[in-house]
């Protein structure tokens, strides 16, 4: 017979690597239908993170073009409308004196959708977010489930 017990670590190790993810917000695959067209005379960039078991308190900001338009934070997205143009993102993550940037450059037309998903990784032991272009198909599939995040 099992003790109970002997599953608190283990529920404590669960709520710890859920503590980091949004929880709040609308989501996506709940808003989706209500979500304003892009305007012609723009571009719409979403972001987004997928919640994994490692690597949830790594938070970085989004830069976009050098500003900052949010945070790389699991099981959420956001949404961005921008001009046509070159867009350069980038995740900058520290650890202690280290510090890693990934980025990631694409165009962005008039009345375009993008979708740059945020993928957890290590290297060297310095957790690190990767920003990667997706097709609109796994995008949307992968963010039905994801949180609003502004």
């Amino acid at each position: 017979m099992c003790r109970v017990e002997k599953f608190i670590p283990l529920l404590v190790l669960f709520a710890f690597a859920l503590s980091g993810c949004a929880t709040t917000g609308a989501k996506y695959s709940e808003m989706k239908t209500s979500l304003t067209s892009v305007p012609a005379d723009v571009g719409r960039i979403y972001f987004y993170r997928l919640a994994r078991f490692f690597g949830s308190g790594i938070r970085p900001p989004v830069m976009l073009n050098g500003e900052m338009i949010g945070a790389a934070i699991p099981n959420g997205f956001f949404y961005v409308d921008r001009p046509s143009g070159n867009y350069e993102v980038s995740l900058p993550t520290r650890f202690g004196r280290a510090k890693v940037e990934k980025t990631m450059n694409f165009i962005l037309d008039k009345g375009q959708t993008r979708y740059v998903r945020m993928n957890m990784s290590i290297d060297l032991l310095i957790y690190m977010v990767i920003p990667e272009l997706v097709d609109k198909d796994v995008a949307e599939s992968e963010m039905d489930s994801l949180r609003y995040l502004k």
